[in-house]
């Protein structure tokens, strides 16, 4: 028989990828069974922890893999799937100091907080924070402020979270603020979607000065929020962050959905014209949102040239003008956003 190849040439199998993830959220910490989990119903507390995340050795970029039933998966595989392993529920203290750990490991001392929107679970909100870190390169600290959204997709749903994402703020702001305050980070950069993007415009108004930049980078990726509100308050949270930027698209299926549920327009759809704001950057990503069988709402996570664009952003802080993943363009009043290519 050949002989085995000699250990120096032998190819070893890729291995699964773990992500630690930390969290802040209002929801309520229920018993299922013998196993624990956070519902969908809202206290007026924030809780505190740290999730583990597998993602699968054949990982693919701007892909949070999960089982398909028309692929015949009807569980989850840690070889195919993105996997939420466990969490754990922690003391401020303990979270403090794990937080930090995680901060001063990285060479810029930074952190981001992804803010997830309407008709997310909890598990849902820790894998999209882990792909995400995983496919930006992220060198920081991964967190996430997970609101008790109904985790449904219905109006009667939409309403309720319409309304929680209201009543999250004063515990957002709390998180915002610890991550701020006790996390030893430098930078800090925040990436909301969705209904997210209403809780922290919201949160940023209640905490924003106007002699500095509270963050960095703030990434408002297909608001839902109504499209005259983001108008009044950008003047407040437009100077949260060193930059704003907002991605939206002309193909974002969601949020149309959201324009008629709601009865009017939101600032993340840009089909009837993009907006553009005054110390806010604006990013057209319809280009790449084109998917004539998905919702085209995902697209700042799924899209591989949206996650480059915010991963120059948050390595170099570069404005779009610098950024060659964009092509200037102008609203017919002559202002001036991005398109992605």
């Amino acid at each position: 028989p050949p002989a085995s190849l000699p250990e120096d040439v032998r190819v070893e199998e890729k291995q699964t990828t773990d992500v630690t993830v930390f969290y802040g959220t209002d929801r309520q910490l229920v018993n299922v069974g013998n196993a624990k989990k956070y519902s969908r119903t809202q206290t007026t507390r924030l809780f505190l922890g740290s999730a583990r995340v597998s993602l699968p050795p054949r990982h693919r970029e701007g892909d949070l893999e999960r089982p398909q039933w028309w692929k015949g998966e009807f569980k989850e595989d840690a070889e195919k799937h993105v996997v939420l392993t466990g969490f754990t529920p922690l003391a401020q203290a303990d979270w403090d100091r794990l937080v930090r750990a995680e901060v001063n490991q990285s060479a810029a001392k930074q952190a981001f907080v992804f803010i997830h929107g309407f008709n997310v679970s909890f598990e849902d909100a820790a894998l999209r924070t882990a792909q995400m870190h995983f496919d930006l390169k992220f060198d920081g600290a991964p967190l996430f402020y997970s609101w008790a959204s109904e985790a449904e997709l219905s109006p009667l749903a939409y309403n309720k979270d319409n309304t929680k994402s209201d009543r999250t703020v004063p515990r957002l702001v709390q998180f915002l603020q610890l991550v701020k305050q006790r996390t030893g980070a430098q930078k800090i950069h925040l990436i909301a979607h969705s209904m997210g993007n209403k809780a922290l415009i919201n949160a940023l108004t209640r905490m924003s000065t106007a002699d500095r930049a509270l963050f960095s980078e703030i990434i408002l990726c297909a608001p839902d929020i109504d499209r005259d509100v983001f108008l009044d308050l950008a003047a407040n949270f437009g100077t949260a962050g060193r930059h704003v930027t907002l991605y939206a698209s002309a193909n974002d299926k969601a949020l149309k959905a959201s324009r008629s549920w709601a009865g009017f327009p939101r600032a993340g759809d840009s089909g009837d014209g993009v907006l553009v704001v005054d110390r806010i950057e604006t990013v057209d990503a319809s280009p790449v949102t084109t998917d004539l069988f998905g919702l085209g709402h995902s697209f700042y996570a799924d899209e591989p040239s949206v996650l480059t664009d915010i991963g120059v952003l948050l390595r170099q802080g570069l404005p779009a003008g610098q950024r060659t993943g964009l092509t200037p363009a102008r609203t017919p009043g002559g202002k001036a956003y991005w398109v992605i290519k």
